[in-house]
């Protein structure tokens, strides 16, 4: 992988980006997930091997930090976010 597009990156890191990604999903049981992770990872595995992928998706998929960092209430409302609010859409009432 590191030779076929001559990233700048040791393998180790790859190694273990790829070992972090298994780490991750240690404890998913449900057989559909399972599947779902799998085909992903033969995917991305052939996209990078068939060299369709280019060296910005791959240091992406390899040094992109998977872990989100929770927020708090106020830190949402800061920047003027919220998730768990629920706009209902009505329809107009009258039509011009």
């Amino acid at each position: 992988m590191v030779t076929i597009h001559s990233l700048t990156i040791p393998p180790s890191l790859i190694r273990s980006r790829i070992r972090a990604e298994y780490e991750r999903h240690r404890f998913v049981e449900d057989p559909k997930v399972l599947d779902i992770l799998v085909q992903k990872s033969r995917q991305d595995f052939q996209e990078v091997m068939n060299a369709w992928g280019q060296e910005s998706h791959i240091l992406g998929l390899i040094l992109k930090d998977k872990t989100k960092e929770s927020k708090t209430f106020l830190q949402k409302f800061y920047e003027g976010r919220d998730e768990e609010a629920v706009s209902i859409a009505s329809p107009p009432t009258s039509y011009p």
